[in-house]
């Protein structure tokens, strides 16, 4: 199986940084949101007082994920220091401003949200509740849980992103989670898609890898290409203890990815350390958000985010899992590589945000 850049710029539904109306790099990090611009360049940025209107981690909140909600963005955050209760909110563009449009307080480490494909409430990802909760912006109403109580929940301990989206007139949940109980930082960790199409028969569709587990992944998308589907995860412990980015590819949504690689930056930018976001554009370009330093050796709030493209991949035959002589991984460099900007605090995720103002 080979997969082409070429083959990326057909059918996608992500933008560039350079088309059309002015599409930016999206990220959330310690101090709030940050617009980059093609250049890298902080173009706007915002602290959480000001997206959410109060001050509620006392000026210092976990940054998590972020996710495009049609012109809004969806952003999350946590409180260390009040038991990683955090909450998520929904920005909006207002003339060259983005504003709340509402706000949920939520007490088990909110980790990311998305909008429900079929338009049912926010998706959240509650990383010490161990579940998916649907709520409704609107009123808080919990809608629907799924956790360990589901059929197919195996040992999904610390479920930490999501994406959800349509095909073929089903709606589907991508999920990453550690598997382990012992440790909040354990590596281990897992992918499934959940066929959520109706929420009373939510059904998990494949696991992936297939057999072992990768090295607590985050931030996986699926991005729909001309003959298939490509998967993308940040392997935050993909390379013994530095980050790669992992890709497979499918032909069909509801078979299970076949592995295509594991990308690493050149020596020259060093290694990709506590990777947390990863993002794919319409021209096979890769966006690589990481904290620096953060948890593994005890470093500041330094973050980076790394631009490449992505080459043409074969299917290897191996099942992508993390191990520590790389006997079922298949590595590759972005010869390309490039830092976009590496003066950030504590980046955490990045993604495509075209604003329309």
């Amino acid at each position: 199986m080979l997969i082409t850049a070429a083959l990326l710029a057909c059918g996608s539904d992500t933008g560039t940084l350079d088309s059309g109306p002015t599409t930016y790099l999206a990220l959330t990090q310690a101090p709030g949101l940050a617009l980059l611009d093609e250049a890298g360049a902080v173009d706007r940025a915002w602290t959480w007082a000001e997206l959410i209107g109060e001050d509620v981690c006392g000026g210092d909140c976990n940054p998590e994920e972020l996710e495009p909600d049609g012109g809004g963005l969806l952003l999350v955050y946590a409180n260390a220091e009040a038991g990683f209760s955090g909450g998520v909110l929904r920005v909006v563009p207002d003339g060259d401003d983005l504003v709340r449009d509402w706000h949920l307080a939520r007490d088990s480490y909110p980790h990311d949200a998305h909008a429900d494909p079929a338009g049912r409430g926010v998706i959240v990802v509650e990383a010490s509740g161990g579940r998916l909760v649907w709520v409704d912006p609107a009123s808080g109403e919990e809608l629907a849980t799924v956790d360990e109580n589901h059929p197919g929940w195996d040992g999904f301990h610390t479920p930490n992103g999501l994406h959800a989206f349509e095909a073929d007139g089903h709606s589907y949940a991508l999920m990453s989670s550690r598997t382990s109980a012992d440790s909040p930082l354990a590596a281990d960790g897992r992918l499934v898609l959940w066929d959520i199409t109706s929420l009373d028969a939510v059904e998990a569709v494949w696991t992936y890898p297939e057999t072992g587990t990768l090295g607590m992944p985050h931030a996986p998308v699926m991005r729909p290409w001309r003959e298939g589907w490509l998967l993308a995860y940040a392997h935050t412990e993909g390379d013994h203890d530095s980050g790669t980015a992992g890709f497979a590819w499918t032909a069909e949504v509801t078979v299970l990815p076949d592995y295509l690689g594991d990308g690493r930056l050149p020596d020259t930018l060093g290694s990709l350390d506590a990777m947390r976001g990863l993002e794919v554009d319409a021209d096979g370009r890769v966006f690589m958000a990481e904290s620096v330093e953060l948890f593994r050796r005890g470093g500041g709030n330094e973050g980076r985010v790394t631009r490449a493209t992505l080459p043409e991949l074969t299917a290897p035959g191996l099942t992508g899992a993390r191990a520590d002589d790389g006997a079922t991984q298949s590595f590759f460099t972005f010869d390309d590589a490039a830092t976009l900007n590496d003066d950030l605090e504590m980046v955490y995720q990045a993604r495509l945000y075209t604003p329309g103002w």
